[in-house]
């Protein structure tokens, strides 16, 4: 299963896009820079990721960790 590029916002049912930003993840007291990839309800400024986001999001972590 893939990601998809837009979904439709909980909230508000409009489509949100998909964005990333750089985040900062601590992980077993070392803090690692990675790219944080979220959707984002423009009309209410939440961010929302799915299983599928989480993982790629962990698997940028992990690339740093090993």
């Amino acid at each position: 299963m893939g990601i998809k590029l837009d979904m439709k916002s909980p909230l508000t049912g409009r489509e949100m896009k998909l964005m990333s930003e750089p985040s900062t993840l601590t992980y077993k007291g070392k803090e690692y820079n990675v790219i944080n990839h979220f959707y984002l309800c423009e009309s209410t400024n939440e961010q929302f990721t799915t299983t599928e986001l989480d993982e790629k999001n962990l698997e940028e972590l992990y690339k740093q960790i090993n």
